[in-house]
C-alpha cells in the first residue's frame, strides 16, 4: 500500500515537472515575442506569492515545488470537473427534458389514433345501425304490402260470400216461388184455386227468369 502511494506521489510530482515546464517554456516564448504579454493564466489557481518565496512548499527553491504544483493543478482540475459535472448534468437535464417531450408527444400521438379507431367505429356503428335500420323498414314496407294485399283478398273473399249469399237468396226465393207455383197448381187442379191465380205465377216465373213447369206432364 505504500509502494502504492509513493509511485501515486512520484507520478504527481513528474506530471507538475511536465506542466511546469511546459508553462515556463511557453511564457519564455510568448514574451520573447511580446514582453509585455503574460501566461500567468495558465497556472491558475497557483499562487505566485507562494511560490515566489524561497522556503515556501511551492517556491521553485523548496523541495516540494511539484506538490505545490500538483495542488494547484490538483485544484484547477476540480474546476475543470465541477465545470464539466455541471455541463454533463445540464445536459442530462436537456435529454430528461426532450425524452420526456418526446413521450409526451408520443402519449399525444397514441392518444390520437385511439380517438381516431373510437371515431371509425362508432361510423362503422353508425352505419351498420343506419343499414339494420333500412332493412327494417323495407321488412316493415314488405309487411305492409302483404297485410294490404291480405285485406284485399279479404275484400274479395267477403264480397265473393255476399254475391254468394245474395244468389243463394235469390234461389232460395226462386225455388220458394216454384213451390208455391206447384202448390198452386196442384190446389188449382184439385179445384181450390181458380185458373187465374195459376197463370199468374206462371207470368211471375217466366218474369223471374225461371221456365215454367211442363203442365202436360206434371202429375200427383
Amino acid at each position: 500500500m505504500e509502494k502504492r502511494e509513493r509511485a501515486s506521489q512520484r507520478d504527481r510530482k513528474r506530471n507538475a515537472n511536465v506542466y511546469l515546464r511546459g508553462y515556463m517554456d511557453a511564457q519564455t516564448e510568448v514574451r520573447g515575442r511580446d514582453p509585455s504579454y503574460s501566461l500567468d493564466w495558465m497556472a491558475y489557481p497557483y499562487n505566485q506569492e507562494v511560490a515566489q518565496a524561497p522556503d515556501s512548499p511551492g517556491s521553485a527553491d523548496s523541495p516540494d515545488s511539484s506538490e505545490g504544483m500538483i495542488l494547484s493543478l490538483r485544484d484547477f482540475s476540480s474546476n475543470n470537473v465541477e465545470s464539466l459535472g455541471k455541463a454533463l448534468e445540464d445536459e442530462k437535464i436537456v435529454s430528461e427534458l426532450a425524452l420526456a417531450e418526446k413521450d409526451a408527444l408520443s402519449a399525444k400521438l397514441r392518444k390520437e389514433k385511439q380517438t381516431r379507431i373510437a371515431a371509425e367505429v362508432e361510423r362503422d356503428a353508425l352505419r351498420s345501425i343506419r343499414v339494420a335500420t333500412n332493412a327494417e323498414k323495407d321488412a316493415a314496407l314488405s309487411n305492409l304490402s302483404r297485410e294490404k294485399e291480405l285485406r284485399v283478398s279479404a275484400e274479395i273473399e267477403r264480397d265473393a260470400l255476399r254475391a254468394m249469399r245474395a244468389t243463394s237468396e235469390n234461389e232460395k226465393v226462386v225455388f220458394l216461388g216454384m213451390k208455391a207455383i206447384a202448390e198452386a197448381e196442384r190446389d188449382a187442379l184439385r179445384g181450390r184455386l181458380p185458373l187465374e191465380w195459376i197463370d199468374g205465377y206462371r207470368q211471375a216465373m217466366i218474369d223471374m227468369g225461371v221456365p215454367p213447369p211442363d203442365w202436360d206432364s206434371f202429375s200427383y
